[in-house]
């Protein structure tokens, strides 16, 4: 069949087309091969990516970004402050603390496992409490007799299950706290795990009893040894296995779904450009829109430009500013960003843009 004219001009133009195509894959391909998004120490300015298996969402409220878990059906529209109209936001995720396990600060697990379990009770550890080490705690139930005569004490309770006679007020108003050792696998500047801590509360069950029944009463703390005596006289209930009750506290720690929760997310953030990757930033007021918002241009050194056009390359399409632990801008990446300035654009915050900038640009 003989082919019309125009129609060797279509399928010529289609052909041209799929080669290019196929040629513009192929060179990103070969100028990607040697650039990896291994973790990076963030500094103090960072961009970073979230994906999808960590289940959470940025949104932005009171012209604040912020970083949420969410429900699977989260989503349906903004609010009038910018905030999903639909779903249910279950709860806010510690930004600096995430950014903290990522460079491989140990001491930023322990503050993000606490804040997933928040619960509303009043169970946070406080400075006053005493400080275990879950393996002197397991010594002193082996026989270690310092450690024993010390336990008993700020427990308020024999290691054999029964409460004390005298009151320890430390033990009823703040318990104790015990480091839990973890290991969290989650890949950060420092290596492909972290070993850390959990940090617990813990109080006998009788003395959360008794805390319990004391927060409606009026009294003088001199009253409590009078109370107590009170309280011991009239329950009947007073005897605990003490050891399986500490075991089942760190068998909960090292298997909680508040420490699965933060390795997911962890796992799923990479810190794809550093502040070391920035080589400067310039922001910009736009007043194009119904409110004042400020554009924020950087411009990346060439390992932050391939690091970012690997990310995107990849499929990658969402990116948020970090600085100093606080999300301050997200964005939404349309296109391969083959290029060493990249500009997020709608910003609401002068202030923290101004701060993340002046980190950018320190004074001498």
């Amino acid at each position: 069949m003989k082919l019309r004219a125009s129609t060797k001009i279509l399928f010529g133009f289609v052909g041209l087309v799929a080669v290019a195509f196929g040629g513009n894959i192929a060179y990103t391909k070969i100028s990607l091969s040697s650039v990896n998004l291994n973790p990076v120490p963030s500094g103090d300015v960072c961009l970073i990516a979230i994906g999808k298996g960590a289940n959470v969402r940025d949104i932005t409220a009171n012209h604040m970004v912020q970083i949420v878990e969410a429900s699977s059906n989260f989503g349906g529209g903004t609010g009038p402050e910018g905030g999903p109209s639909s779903g249910s936001v279950k709860k806010r995720i510690p930004v600096r603390e995430l950014i903290g396990i990522l460079n491989g600060d140990v001491d930023s697990v322990a503050t993000f496992v606490r804040k997933m379990r928040n619960d509303g009770e009043d169970n946070d550890p406080v400075d006053e409490a005493p400080m275990w080490m879950r393996a002197d705690i397991e010594k002193a139930f082996k026989g270690d007799a310092a450690l024993k005569t010390k336990l008993e004490k700020d427990l308020n309770m024999t290691l054999d299950g029964k409460p004390s006679p005298t009151l320890n007020r430390v033990a009823f108003f703040d318990g104790i706290r015990i480091k839990i050792p973890l290991t969290l696998a989650v890949p950060n500047a420092k290596g492909p795990t972290l070993e850390a801590f959990d940090v617990v509360t813990f109080k006998p069950k009788f003395m959360s009893r008794f805390y319990k029944s004391m927060r409606e009463k009026f009294y003088d703390k001199t009253q409590l040894q009078d109370y107590y005596a009170a309280f011991l006289a009239g329950e009947t209930d007073l005897t605990e296995d003490i050891d399986a009750t500490l075991k089942s506290v760190f068998q909960r720690s090292q298997e909680s779904e508040e420490l699965k929760k933060v390795q997911r997310i962890g796992t799923n953030t990479n810190i794809l450009v550093s502040q070391s990757m920035i080589s400067s930033a310039e922001m910009q007021q736009d007043t194009e829109g119904k409110d004042v918002t400020y554009d924020l241009k950087l411009r990346l050194t060439p390992e932050g430009k391939n690091r970012l056009w690997k990310f995107s390359s990849e499929g990658g399409t969402r990116v948020i500013l970090v600085s100093k632990g606080v999300a301050v801008a997200s964005a939404t990446i349309g296109t391969q960003l083959n290029s060493e300035e990249l500009v997020i654009k709608q910003i609401a915050d002068k202030t923290l843009l101004e701060d993340a900038v002046a980190l950018i640009h320190p004074k001498n």
